[in-house]
């Protein structure tokens, strides 16, 4: 018999060289039921997900060594799912193969999708990188020594040289009914309907939109996100947009754009420029150092001793550096301007036989 001690260590030390918690599946119906469930955090990260039946809204694609696809429920426009595999699926590669021998075919195979296919997935779910709604994808062949990863691949024959690998089931097949591609996107609504304003949001409500739809304004491409809402996009008004009258159009990249909807901006004027503001003008030897303020403000900048232009050394935004011509009368006042723009006029401020002290604020 085993004393009780005995068996707690034992019991604690199996559970030390144990995987750490194995992962969850779950079983979901519809493509919304599983985005509720993941939006509301019941999904952590190693779990699976399992939709027992959805529908392939976009013909297959490669980017990046995978194979992916789209696929929501039947009927529902936009907020769905991309769906991705390891491109050797598709091509029927052995990637345990070191020798470019594949014996393995046959087993290796995924069909080529079709618009309509109403087919079973599981993966693991996860929210996009770009924010752009849900990603329910298959580990690579190359995680499968990490322990927190599930394998797509099982070997047949532990402990022997012979390595026969069998894919694990990630697709059943329903129907194979295929659709005819959809119109473009009809029936744009646009809130808000009247006038809006640089950076301001727009939801915009459409039919036929797909899962890859985009907003443009005036042919470039906004930063669109589907909302939670099938067929709701929302985007921001460029903040550098101008007063008047822009095109909207929403892009269905699978059937094209839909007609443009104007959308007016008012842009909220531009504050108003302040006038140079002098408030000081001391004189150092052949140099006069003028204080205040705005004095960076665009525009023709001219300092003036009377109505006679002097010869400007250096500024920045709260100082200025003028030359004193010779023989010029310290008498007058001097006054700033920068393009139509003028500060008071200031009298020049004591004055010294030559340059003591340092010229601060330069």
């Amino acid at each position: 018999m085993i004393a009780p001690r005995l068996l707690a260590c034992s019991l604690a030390l199996l559970a030390c060289l144990a995987p750490t918690a194995l992962a969850k599946t779950h079983t979901f119906d519809t493509v919304s039921e599983a985005l509720a469930e993941a939006r509301e955090g019941k999904i952590k990260r190693r779990d699976i997900v399992e939709i027992r039946r959805v529908t392939v809204t976009a013909a297959p694609a490669q980017k990046d060594d995978l194979d992916y696809i789209y696929v929501n429920d039947r009927d529902r426009d936009g907020d769905g799912l991309l769906f991705s595999y390891p491109t050797y699926w598709a091509s029927g590669a052995d990637p345990f193969d070191e020798d470019s021998e594949d014996p393995f075919d046959d087993v290796i195979v995924v069909p080529e999708f079709k618009r309509g296919w109403e087919i079973s997935v599981s993966g693991r779910l996860e929210e996009r990188d770009d924010g752009r709604g849900w990603h329910l994808f298959r580990p690579g062949i190359d995680n499968w020594n990490n322990d927190e990863e599930f394998y797509d691949f099982e070997i047949d024959k532990p402990g022997t040289d012979d390595e026969t690998h069998t894919i694990r089931a990630v697709f059943t097949i329903h129907s194979k009914e295929a659709l005819a591609l959809p119109s473009r996107p009809t029936r744009v609504r646009v809130l808000p309907a009247t006038t809006v304003r640089p950076g301001q949001l727009l939801v915009v409500s459409a039919r036929n939109v797909g899962e890859r739809g985009r907003l443009l304004w005036d042919g470039k491409t906004l930063d669109t996100h589907f909302d939670r809402r099938p067929g709701i996009l929302t985007a921001r008004v460029p903040s550098d947009a101008s007063n008047g009258t822009h095109r909207l159009v929403v892009r269905n990249p699978q059937v094209g754009n839909s007609r443009s909807v104007r959308i007016r901006v008012i842009a909220p004027p531009a504050p108003p420029v302040p006038a140079p503001e002098l408030t000081r003008v001391r004189r150092v030897g052949d140099l006069l150092i003028l204080e205040g303020d705005h004095f960076r403000t665009a525009g023709d900048l001219r300092v003036q001793l009377g109505n006679r232009n002097l010869s400007v050394i250096s500024r920045d935004k709260v100082s200025i550096v003028a030359a004193l011509p010779a023989g010029a009368s310290t008498t007058s006042k001097v006054r700033v301007k920068i393009g139509t723009r003028s500060s008071d006029r200031v009298s020049i401020d004591g004055s010294s036989s030559g340059i003591s002290g340092g010229l601060s604020g330069n």
